[in-house]
Parts: structure tokens; sequence; C-alpha cells
């Protein structure tokens, strides 16, 4: 076999692999959306019960909505761990092996790691975690540690012992579980062990606690491995490690004997003869999540052996982790013969005598401890096995996940047909049925929203010719007090200082001008707000009649937002283009000091300026500048006053005629009731009548999710 083209065609599969976690992705933002959908349906069932029949409440009830929920975040779960293994930039094989069956020393052969780095003992379990060792040319062994937080060791480790054990309630916080007064020890031997495990836990939580709060990964070098995988020094039985209670996954980097093997990785799954909780269920997540094949692990004793229960029970285990592809298809069983070939006899009679149940690929015998046995007896084949094979595993993975989109799919149109049947709902878009709801309804709205808007339009005429603008009119008052009461001119005194640094009474007299003009004008500015306020009114006033007349499920703002928010559900659409223009000039506009006011007050600040001819006759002392200052500021501030007064009236008419051109566009502009009214009335129906066509909108929206592409992006790998 050319293990470089075999190296080459494991590439390729990884790359290969990586388009698919989009449409993965894709998957699950539909699953969310559905079971969003689904729990607004029922949601809504309850909101609208009191306008539904009692037989219609009741079919409704009836619905599997919480089942579908159920089956879609069980298949969120799987979608989960295809990505997981569509994610990786490895092939990962699977080590699993009860204690003392030389699953170690063939993971020391494959890898070229040692006792150090991966523990084996004849005394008992010696790893403590699990363990991922990659392959990587031409580097010194080192390794990255992944640490549980606070968070994942309380739930995912500690809660699974006080629920198996009867404990009661799980400790939420470390301060929580060291505190906890463990009771002595429960009867029976398993029971004894688990509690036996807890209690290591609980005991030496001081040891490894700090870990929990380290970041990860963390980068470790090849001598400080061992004290982090394994529970005890190998040379020192009597020495424990306990940071491995902290770690939940540990990454080791090294070069394999065979350096060809390109992409791979080798997954030490720590022995199951241990008691620890949890342990099989993350044997089962990690080969399903993290393991593309599986090495099975056994060693038949020189003396006399045979196939064993415990045997065929961890290979059952290890068949749950991937339902979809039998594990017959991705799963190996390595025989382990001793080195002084005492064992051979046995290898050979276990080779033939494997229990039907237990069905894999092939059968490897070989010594695990031989790194060259291992390499062309087990490692080679199945490096064959898994460059022409695991791409039509992946297809028959995911395919199994889009058969079971496939049933959801049918299950979310079977509860469509049952929903649109209890509501008496026929057809997807606004059919015979609907269009006999929205009739009478938008005539209703019809009257009511021209009754109003000529209502106000009157109000608003009426307005404009009795009388001044009020918020104008209190405005120009304040403006033109603080006018008088802070001229900015200074005192004589003052003026003489000034003269004096400016170097005379004239260039005094000419920056005093600009002086006295700035401060001047600065007091009208506030009209900007007052033009404003008459303006907000009027629409608000305007937005009271929209909200009322039946368009105030549309948005949630009582004020000219509200005008906003309409244009914007009407923008871009040209099917509503008389009625957007409309709303958008309404609330675009805008009465402002500097288009409306500006200009009137300009014109009444030429004398004083320093060029006008008026200007340039004053007494020169400071007295004679005093006085000419005063006498200027008051005579631009009386013809301001004087030519804004007759401004009073006119912010009212201009906002009367702003809201009479609304109502000519929106009212009576050609076809406008036929065309832009009925077609936006009739795309809002389901928000601004939701007690009538409510339930519609809510089950087309899933109707249209399950008719999604993105159902059957499995389909292809």
């Amino acid at each position: 076999m050319n293990i470089e083209h075999v190296k080459t065609q494991i590439a390729q599969i990884i790359s290969q692999r990586h388009p698919m976690v989009k449409r993965i992705e894709q998957i699950e933002t539909q699953m969310n959306e559905l079971s969003s959908l689904l729990t607004e349906v029922d949601r809504y069932r309850e909101q609208t019960a009191d306008k539904l029949t009692s037989e219609q409440n009741q079919r409704l009830g009836s619905l599997r909505g919480a089942e579908i929920i159920r089956e879609t975040s069980s298949i969120g779960r799987e979608l989960q761990q295809l990505k997981a293994r569509f994610l990786r930039n490895t092939l990962n094989i699977g080590v699993v092996g009860l204690a003392r069956q030389g699953k170690s020393r063939l993971l020391q052969s494959l890898t070229g790691l040692t006792r150090a780095e991966i523990p084996d003992s004849s005394a008992g379990h010696c790893t403590g975690v699990r363990s991922t060792i990659l392959h990587k040319n031409d580097i010194t062994p080192y390794a990255d540690v992944f640490f549980y937080t606070e968070t994942e060791f309380l739930q995912q480790v500690i809660k699974p012992y006080f629920e198996e054990l009867k404990l009661g309630t799980a400790p939420v916080t470390l301060e929580q579980f060291a505190a906890f007064d463990l009771p002595s020890s429960p009867q029976g031997a398993e029971v004894g062990e688990k509690y036996r495990h807890l209690k290591k836990y609980h005991d030496h939580l001081d040891l490894y606690r700090s870990c929990l709060f380290e970041p990860s990964p963390r980068r470790i070098q090849r001598p400080q491995i061992p004290e982090f995988v394994a529970q005890y020094a190998l040379d020192e039985p009597e020495t424990f490690y306990y940071n491995h209670l902290a770690v939940c996954e540990v990454h080791i980097y090294c070069q394999f004997p065979n350096d060809s093997v390109g992409q791979i990785a080798v997954v030490d799954m720590p022995g199951l003869g241990d008691t620890g909780i949890g342990d099989e269920k993350r044997l089962i997540h990690s080969l399903g999540q993290d393991v593309d094949l599986v090495l099975f692990v056994r060693m038949p004793k020189a003396a006399g052996d045979d196939w064993m229960s415990f045997d065929v029970q961890l290979y059952d285990t290890a068949n749950q982790a991937l339902r979809e592809i039998p594990i017959e298809q991705w799963s190996f069983q390595v025989i382990n013969r001793m080195s002084d070939d005492s064992n051979a006899a046995n290898c050979q009679r276990f080779s033939r005598s494997m229990p039907v149940q237990m069905k894999v690929v092939d059968i490897f015998i070989a010594d695990c401890a031989d790194s060259t046995q291992t390499n062309n007896l087990i490692l080679v084949p199945m490096l064959a096995y898994m460059a022409s094979q695991i791409t039509e595993l992946d297809q028959r993975f995911a395919l199994s996940k889009q058969a079971r989109l496939d049933k959801l799919r049918q299950d979310v149109r079977r509860f469509l047909d049952e929903a649109n049947g209890a509501l008496g709902i026929k057809g997807k878009a606004m059919d015979g049925s609907d269009f006999n709801l929205f009739r009478p309804l938008m005539n209703k709205f019809w009257t009511k929203i021209t009754t109003q808007i000529n209502r106000l339009t009157r109000e608003l005429k009426e307005e404009s010719q009795l009388g001044r603008d009020v918020n104008f009119s209190q405005g120009l008052t304040q403006a033109i007090q603080r006018a008088k009461e802070n001229s900015n001119i200074p005192s004589s005194d003052e003026i003489s200082s000034l003269a004096d640094e400016k170097g005379g009474f004239a260039p005094a007299y000419e920056y005093l001008l600009d002086v006295v003009r700035t401060q001047l004008t600065s007091h009208f500015q506030g009209l900007d707000a007052d033009l404003g306020a008459t303006v907000e009114s009027a629409k608000n006033r305007m937005v009271t009649v929209l909200r009322d007349a039946g368009l105030a499920n549309l948005s949630l703002a009582t004020d000219s937002q509200f005008l906003n928010d309409i244009t914007q559900l009407m923008k871009e659409n040209p099917a509503v283009e008389t009625l957007y223009n409309g709303f958008n000039d309404l609330a675009s506009f805008k009465l402002v000091y500097r288009g409306f006011v500006q200009h009137r007050i300009r014109k009444h600040l030429n004398c004083l300026m320093p060029d006008d001819p008026d200007a340039r006759d004053f007494e020169v002392s400071a007295q004679g500048v005093f006085d000419k200052l005063n006498l200027l500021h008051k005579r631009a501030l009386s013809n301001i006053q004087e030519s804004l007064e007759e401004l009073c009236w006119e912010p009212s008419m201009a906002v009367f005629a702003v809201i009479e051109e609304f109502k000519d566009r929106i009212l009576r502009a050609e076809e406008v009731q036929r065309n832009d009214w009925e077609y936006f009335m009739e795309e809002h129906r389901s928000d601004i009548w939701p007690e009538r066509f409510g339930w519609r909108a809510l089950l087309r929206k899933l109707d249209n999710l399950i008719g999604s592409k993105n159902f059957n992006l499995l389909t292809s790998l």
C-alpha cells in the first residue's frame, strides 16, 4: 500500500468535510426558529383562547407542539455532534479497552510516546483523563490541557454522583461542595466504589481547585504531562496526582513513528472498568463526536481465557455512540499477543470464536508493545480502510440526520394541517374566507381614518386662522426679553481698558460691534426648539388619529416616531409608493430657525456692522462708544421684534398646509384607497387585526420555514 497516497486521500477527506459545517449551521438556525415558532403558537393559543370556540381550543390544545419541540432539540444535539465531526482537522482513531489489556502499550507503540505521557500499570487504572494524541512532524512533544470551568465541573462531573447516590440537591458552587457533609459510605460494592470516587473529588478539592479557574488550553511541556493525565506517579505508586480531576481533556502533540500518517489523531479513552459515574456517558459522547474509527483492545490470558460478558458490554456501550452507522463498519478488534508468545494459541482461538454480536471490520493480532507490529499489522491497514471508506460512512451519517429532518418536516406539516383544520383555515395566501373577513374590516378602517383626518385638518385650519402660534409667540417674547437684559455692552470703564488694549477707541468700537451683534443673534436661536414643538404637536395629533383608526399595532411608538416606523414598513415597496411619499414627507417635515427665521433677523443687523455708514458715526470716547452701541442695539432689536411679530401666525399655517397635503396624498390621490391602502392593510393584516388574522400569519410562517431548502442541506456531501 502506498502510504503517501493514503495521506493525500485523508487530507482530501478532511477538506471535503469542512463545507458541510456551514450547511449544518444553517439547519441549526432553522431548528431554533422552528422551536421559537412552535412555542409562539402555544403562547398565542393562550392569548386568543377567549376569542376561539371551545371546540377550537380543545383541538388546538391537543396538538403535539411540545413533542415536536423535544424532537427538534434532539436533532439539534445530533447536528452539533455531526458538526464537531466535520470541523476536525484530523481523522481520529479511538482506542477502547478495559484495564490491563494492553491499551496503553498500543497507544505508546502507535504514537512513540512513553509511559510518562500514556501511563500504564499492572496495579489498576492509571490514566485519569481522555487524551487526544495528534501527529506533527519534527517537534518535541508538548500538550494543551483543557480544564473544566467551575460550572462544567459541578454540572457534568459532580451532579451525576449526587443524583445516583441520592445525596440531595447537587451543589452549584465549589464552596457548597467543599462544605457538604458527606454521609458514611453507602452499602454495596458498586455503590461504594462510586462513593469512593466522589469522596476523592471532595477530600482533595483544595489540591486541584485552582485549575478550574485557569484559562484553557494551558500549554505544558513533556515532563509536566503526567501531572495532568495520571492518577499517580508510575515509579512511586504512593505519590498521587489530583490535577486530572479538574481536566476535561488533554491534546498531546508528537511525531508518530510512522511519520507519513498525515492528519491523524489517536484518542485514548480511559478504561471502563473504573466505576466513576459518568464515564460511560462520556465514552459514548466522545466516540460519537471525536472518533472516526475505534479499536477494541483485548489480551487473552496465557493460562486460559474466553470472551466474557464485560467484552460484550463494552462493545454494546460503544455501539450506542452512532446508532446511524452500524459499529461493525467503523470498529476493529485488536487481540494483544504477548511478546513471549505465551498466549499465541489463545489469540488465534479468540480470533475464531469472537461472539456473533460483536461484529467488526477486521481482527488484528499483534504485540501491542511492538511498534513495528502495531504499524504494519494495525495502523497501515486501518488507514487504508479509513481512506477508502470514511467518506461513505460520513454520507451515511449525514443522510441519517436528513431522514430525521424529513420525518420532522412531516410531523410539522401534520401539525399545520391539524391547526388549520381546527381554525377553519384553508390555503396559504388570502383565500376567500380571509377576503370575506378583510373587506368589512378594511371598509370600517377607511371610514374611520377619513373621518378623523378630516376632523383634524379642520381643527388645524381654524387654529391657523384664529390667532398667533403659541409656541413661537412665547419663544419670541422670551428671546426679546433676554436680548434686552443681556446686550453684552461693557461699561464705560471697561471700554476705556479695551481701547488701551486694542490701541484706540476706533478698533475697540469695531471689536465690540462684532461682540454685540453675535450676542444679539444668539438669543433667537432658541426659536428652533419652539418651531419644533409646534411641528411635533401637530405630528403627534396625527399619530393619535392614525393609531385610533386601526394602525396602533404596527408600532409601539405614540409620538412622531410612529410616522417613521410606518414609513419604514412602506419603504422600497412600489405597490404603496403614494402612501410612502405621503408618510415620508410628513415624518421628515421640520420648521427650523435657519430656514424660517434666520434670514429675517440678519437683514436688521447691518447697523451693527463696522462698515455701515451710520455705525461709523460715533463720538471717540468711552461714553461715546457706550452710547452708540446701546443705540444701535435697541434699533436692531426693535426692527427684529417688529419683523418677527409678523411671523407669529405662520408656523400654524405652515403646519396646517403640510397636514392638508398629507391628507390629499393618503386619502384623495387617485386609486390610493383601492391600491395602496388595501395592499398595505392586507400585507399587515395579521398585526393590525391579530384576533382575526394572527393565527393565519403565524401558521404561514411555520409553513414557509419547513418549506425552506435548508431542510435538504444534508442530502449531498
